[in-house]
């Protein structure tokens, strides 16, 4: 949550440029701050400088997996919520039980994915 504003901030991770600009456009004319990264390498440096509410990634990146991105951050950032995008269905993918809050096809609708947002940060929300 960003301290000057109160508004939810989510890294969107992606190789994929005009992916991370259509979806960041999105989100944010739904009211979300947006971070992009392109790399794990950048998310990583991005989460620590940034106070993430959620987390979404691709799960090819040039120098990581989504999966291998969402270990770092569990171990690192534990309670920040992550979604996984991929364009290869999960049960193909074996992705391990609990990394992941939600799992979307990459192709699925923009409102499905700002529905995942809503959900997860509320429940995130109440929890505090």
């Amino acid at each position: 949550m960003s301290k000057r504003t109160g508004v939810a901030i989510i890294l969107y991770v992606d190789d994929c440029e005009p992916i991370l600009a259509s979806r960041g456009a999105y989100l944010g004319i739904h009211g979300y701050e947006v971070l992009t990264a392109t790399t794990g390498e950048m998310a990583l440096m991005r989460m620590q400088k940034e106070n993430v509410s959620l987390a979404v990634m691709d799960y090819n990146l040039p120098d990581t997996t989504g999966v291998e991105l969402a270990r770092q951050f569990k171990t690192i950032w534990p309670t920040v919520p992550l979604i996984l995008l991929s364009g290869t269905v999960a049960e193909d993918l074996r992705i391990p039980k609990g990394l992941f809050d939600r799992v979307l096809l990459k192709g699925a609708r923009p409102k499905e994915l700002l529905e995942a947002l809503h959900e997860l940060l509320e429940c995130d929300n109440r929890e505090v």
